[in-house]
This record gives C-alpha cells, sequence and structure tokens, in this order.
C-alpha cells in the first residue's frame, strides 16, 4: 500500500489526467445500467447505486450509502473502449475513371480509465496476448492502448454472478493498472487506499494530494478483499477441464444446453475478452463510394463458420460447444490462458440464464456415473 485519496482528491486526478490530454472515462448510470462513459468530474459516477445480477437479470438499485465503486461490474467492458464494436477500414470514390482509395482516419486518443475492475484488466492482458503479441499487430488496438492511464478499484462486494476468485483474476488487481484503489468507509468518511503499479501513475500523484496509509486502512484492505474473494457467487474449478471439454466433444450435454440456448450471440457481446470481427463492404447503389469497416462477430452466427457453400457449424449445439470449448480449452493451448476471467456477464446477459458454472459439474457427474 502506498497512497491514501480522499474523494475530492479524486477530482483533482481526473483534472491532473485532462490536463495531460487524457480522455477520462469512468462507470456512469446510462439507461438504467453502467458504462463506461466519458467523464470531467467525479460527481458524474455511479454514486450511492448497486448493481443486482443474476441469470437472465441486471437492475440498478440504490444503496444505504454513498459509495462511489459499489457495484460489481457494468454492462459493457474495456473492450468497448479498446477494440470498439465498429471499425472503419477504408472508404473508396470513384471520379470520372479514376477509383481513388482513402484510408480510414486513425485518432490516436489518449484514454485514461477510473473504475476498471481485477477481471477487466485480466482480459485487457489477454487482449494485449492476442491482439499485439504475435507477428501482425492490431494497429487501431495499438493506438489505443498505447499511453492508456488505468485506475483499477477492487471489488469488495462481488456480485451472484461472479466467479472471479477461482479464475485467478481478482476480487484485486494484480496487474496492467497505473494505480489500484480499495474504496473503504473510514470513520464516516471515504477512503481511497492504494498501490502504484507504474512509474507514470507515481508521476500522475505527485500532483494529487495524497498521504501514505496506517496499518489500520492496511488491515482493513485486506479484510475487505479476503471478504471479497469468500463472498463470490459461483466458482469454477479449472483444474483437467481443458482436457475434458476438448475429449468430451459429442457429450449429450451439448444437445441439452441447445434446447435452451437462443443462438442470440449476447455472451459474446459482453465477454471481455472475445475479438471476433468479421468484414463488412458497402457500396453506393451508383457504385461511385464504397467502403469497409470490421465489426464484432460471434461464433453464434450461422455466417461465421460459413465454408465451402455452407455454413460448417449449422446447429445451435455445435455453435454453443465451439464458444465455450474454445474459451476454456482451445484457448490455454492457443493463448496459454484461459479466455475467461469469471465476471459472470455471459451468465447475466443469456436471455435464459445458461450458466457454464454450473453446466460444466453436470457433464462431468454425467461422465463419472
Amino acid at each position: 500500500m502506498s497512497f491514501v485519496l480522499v474523494r475530492s482528491a479524486l477530482d483533482q486526478l481526473v483534472q491532473v489526467l485532462e490536463q495531460d490530454g487524457y480522455d477520462v472515462y469512468g462507470p456512469v448510470v446510462v439507461d438504467s445500467a453502467i458504462r463506461y462513459q466519458l467523464v470531467h468530474g467525479i460527481d458524474e459516477l455511479a454514486i450511492g447505486v448497486r448493481d443486482v445480477q443474476g441469470p437472465g437479470h441486471y437492475s440498478l438499485v440504490e444503496r444505504s450509502d454513498d459509495a462511489m465503486f459499489g457495484y460489481t461490474v457494468g454492462v459493457a467492458s474495456l473492450k468497448d473502449l479498446f477494440f470498439p464494436p465498429r471499425r472503419a477500414v477504408w472508404s473508396s470514390v470513384r471520379e470520372g475513371g479514376t477509383l481513388r482509395f482513402e484510408p480510414a482516419e486513425r485518432p490516436e486518443p489518449k484514454i485514461a480509465v477510473i473504475g476498471a475492475r481485477a477481471c477487466e484488466l485480466a482480459a485487457l492482458a489477454i487482449h494485449d496476448t492476442v491482439l499485439l503479441g504475435g507477428e501482425y499487430k492490431d494497429a487501431d488496438y495499438l493506438r489505443r492502448r498505447t499511453d492508456s492511464f488505468i485506475v483499477s478499484v477492487d471489488c469488495t462486494e462481488p456480485g451472484e454472478v461472479c466467479f472471479c476468485g477461482s479464475m485467478g483474476t481478482g476480487p484485486a488487481a494484480t496487474t496492467h493498472f497505473d494505480l489500484a484503489m480499495t474504496e473503504l468507509l473510514v470513520d464516516g468518511e471515504w477512503e481511497y487506499v492504494g498501490r502504484f503499479g507504474s512509474e507514470r501513475g507515481e508521476r500522475i500523484l505527485e500532483r494529487v494530494t495524497h498521504r501514505h496509509p496506517d496499518q489500520i486502512e492496511i488491515s482493513l484492505v485486506r479484510s475487505a478483499v479476503s471478504g471479497a474473494s469468500d463472498a463470490m457467487g459461483r466458482e469454477l474449478s479449472t483444474v483437467g477441464l481443458p482436457e475434458f471439454l476438448a475429449s468430451h466433444r459429442e457429450h449429450p450435454a451439448w444437445a441439452d444446453i441447445a434446447q435452451r440456448c437462443l443462438a442470440c450471440g449476447n455472451c459474446t457481446q459482453a465477454c471481455p475478452t472475445c475479438f471476433c470481427v468479421s468484414t463488412l463492404d458497402t457500396a453506393s447503389l451508383d457504385g461511385s463510394r464504397a467502403s469497409r469497416e470490421l465489426r464484432w462477430d460471434s461464433c453464434f452466427s450461422l455466417d461465421f463458420s460459413f465454408m465451402g457453400g455452407r455454413p460448417h457449424r449449422s446447429t445451435i449445439d455445435a455453435r454453443y460447444r465451439q464458444w465455450l470449448t474454445h474459451k476454456l480449452s482451445g484457448w490455454v493451448e492457443q493463448f496459454g490462458t484461459s479466455g475467461c476471467v469469471g465476471c459472470g456477464r455471459c451468465i447475466t446477459w443469456c436471455p435464459v440464464g445458461i450458466d457454464f458454472t454450473a453446466e460444466i459439474p453436470k457433464m462431468m457427474e454425467r461422465v463419472d456415473a
């Protein structure tokens, strides 16, 4: 532990980041949900609300206090900021007999985030590996990640669908942050007891009013984080899981799940680690203009596996199996880590409430039987 901020100092932090040219994003209530939005002060944040999440359920309720980060996770993750749902690639214009191609404008935003959760930072680490770790790098993602500034806030009140503890990705952030804090109510005042994650974080905080924590505050942080880990609403054992899923592609449970699954793709859209995209080309009716853009895609889409004149995965059970097996098994072999960070969004935003932390143990029990 390295510093303590009072609530007014968070406003200073926002101002300092803006002075350095950052677009500052924080959790804001939008359309009865918490989302990352551009903010200019802490009064705009989701103060005094918490989320109630369950299989196929999300709602916001008032808290009995005015905690600023008293929720679990928002509707959308950091993926929306660093890997947007739609990205222009190029456009073309035909004038006379000349066809001119123009690359899309590539803004170079300096993104700062206040309130990132540990599970989201784990997802960001996965995207860094997938999109920047190979021979071919995603240039747009690189621009957004370069010089980004992340302020994480540890979870102290996990939700019903959270299982980051069993995935080793939370509730406290361990990497990919510049500043990390725990929100505490001490003697009626809100304090943010934090630690540094980078030299850049230290330099920024030199311009913000802060002090060193005492032993009581350090103990309160440890107790809050430990209590959150014990209070997780779900868990998933990953011991032997990649091998199990890879060797049970014909398990009858896939068909059972498919009877409930709508193949809507909500789980892949809400997931902070899914990164598949498709290419969309459009043209004007007279052929004078055309454009290409990248859009998020989903392995639940029929077109996603379209090869040789037909979809390769034409059934819902095949598509659900592809998603979950790649996420929890193939991903490990391909990228060296699970593709799940335990945020529980796929459970919350599934319209029929399919919960794979419950389905997988059932599959294993049927095999044992």
